[in-house]
C-alpha cells in the first residue's frame, strides 16, 4: 500500500503537475511527478516520473544549473536576478568564512533568495546555521543542584 505524505499541485496553461512524496509498504520514500495534459475531448494525457531520494539532490542541482540557460517567462518583478554590481567572489568568500546568509543580506542589500541562488550556482552547499536544541544554553542549565 502506498502512503502519500505530501502533495503539491502546479498548474500552467493546459498542463498540471502533481508532485507527491510517497512512502511504500516497506517504508521507502520517493518522489512521484504526474503531468496531466488537458486535450480537447476528455482524452487527457498522463505521464508519470518516479525517482528515489538518492537522485533528488542531483536532479535539483541539474535543474538549477539549466535554469540560467532557459528563457524566463515570468514578469520582470518576479525574476530572481543578482544585481550587476554584486561582487559574487566577495559574497562567496564571506559565506565560506562563516558569515550567515542573514548578515550577507544586510551587507550586500539583496534578498536571501538571491544570495542562495548565487551560492547554488557556484556549487556551494548552503549549511543550516541553526544551533541544535541540545546545545542551546537554557536559563537553568548551569545552576547548581
Amino acid at each position: 500500500m502506498l502512503n502519500t505524505l505530501k502533495t503539491k499541485q502546479i498548474e500552467y496553461d493546459k498542463s498540471s503537475f502533481l508532485i507527491d512524496l510517497i512512502e511504500n509498504e516497506r517504508g521507502v520514500k520517493y518522489i512521484q511527478i504526474v503531468q496531466v495534459i488537458t486535450v480537447e475531448g476528455n482524452n487527457d494525457k498522463r505521464q508519470v516520473i518516479k525517482f528515489n531520494n538518492q537522485l533528488l539532490y542531483d536532479m535539483i542541482h541539474t535543474l538549477q544549473s539549466f535554469q540560467e540557460d532557459l528563457p524566463m517567462y515570468l514578469p520582470e518583478s518576479k525574476r530572481l536576478k543578482a544585481p550587476h554590481n554584486l561582487d559574487v567572489k566577495e559574497l562567496i568568500k564571506r559565506y565560506c568564512n562563516g558569515i550567515k546568509i542573514e548578515d550577507l543580506v544586510v551587507q550586500f542589500s539583496v534578498s536571501k533568495e538571491v544570495i542562495e541562488q548565487v551560492l547554488r550556482n557556484n556549487d556551494i552547499e548552503i549549511a543550516n546555521s541553526d544551533i541544535p536544541y541540545y546545545l542551546k544554553r537554557g536559563k537553568n542549565r548551569n545552576q547548581r543542584r
